[in-house]
């Protein structure tokens, strides 16, 4: 590890690897210039693990390089090297586990909260699509915007603001979510790249809630009618009793779409 690290460079290389981006290593150590037992706490913080859990798999890496064991204070004071402010220290921001369930996690906002990179990414959702129209012939718009231009572009905005996880389960497999519109895409082409007409859904939320048989009140909460019976039951097995909503209040699911959908599907 360098003496002197670049604070602003570590923190903005922990945002981009928990965002999915790539970073540059330091050789063969990680984008914190650690390696072994180091590299492996570092990678657990990116999706939170306990001490106890920290403690384990340095244990089962010591054990597999035929090293003696260590005490969980080595661990500790991992964690505190993160976050220090000192020239050879990186000043990250990790979640207290007093606060979060007994979890270390790198503390820092999802892309949801990125607004420059969510604001390029609506901005380029417009364009993209009026360019693409443009280019298209007259003759052959009709069928284009049936097959909705711009959708793969709503969708890759919406992974963004929903931190690439169903808004109504924990299903966080991004090639089963799907953009699903509140108002029907076939019902108002003013709203189609709204993404407040738009939540992000696994594949079996966003059929279920197309067909209506989920409703989103007002307040967010998830309403599951009583249709059918075998549906619900499964369903109410891992929906959320709320949406999860993205973090900006600017990107919320517009209340005035949300009564449409279900004025709808309540007749």
């Amino acid at each position: 590890m360098r003496k002197n690290r670049n604070k602003e460079l570590d923190i903005k290389n922990t945002k981009r690897i928990l965002n999915n981006l790539p970073v540059e290593p330091e050789g063969e150590k990680n984008w914190l210039g650690h390696g072994d037992g180091g590299a492996v706490i570092d990678k657990m913080l990116l999706k939170g693990a306990t001490m106890q859990e920290l403690f384990e798999e340095q244990q089962l890496l010591l054990r597999n390089k035929g090293v003696g064991r260590k005490h969980k204070s080595s661990i500790y004071n991992h964690i505190r090297h993160l976050k220090g402010q000192k020239e050879n220290e990186h000043g990250l921001l990790i979640t207290d586990p007093k606060t979060n369930r007994g979890v270390y996690r790198f503390n820092y906002s999802s892309k949801s909260n990125d607004i420059e990179t969510i604001g390029k990414l609506k901005s380029n959702l417009e364009n993209n699509y009026h360019e693409k129209l443009n280019k298209i012939k007259e003759t052959e718009r009709e069928s284009i915007i049936s097959q909705r231009v711009g959708q793969n572009s709503l969708r890759e905005l919406l992974l963004q603001l929903y931190e690439n996880k169903c808004a109504m389960c924990d299903v966080d497999a991004v090639k089963v979510l799907r953009a699903s519109h509140i108002v029907p895409w076939s019902e108002d082409k003013n709203i189609r790249l709204e993404p407040t007409n738009a939540i992000l859904l696994c594949g079996l939320h966003d059929l279920a809630f197309d067909k209506g048989l989920i409703i989103v009140n007002a307040d967010f909460t998830i309403f599951l009618p009583n249709k059918p019976d075998g549906l619900r039951e499964v369903l109410g097995k891992f929906t959320h009793d709320e949406l999860r909503l993205p973090a900006s209040k600017e990107y919320h699911p517009k209340t005035e779409y949300l009564q449409r959908h279900k004025d709808v599907n309540s007749k």
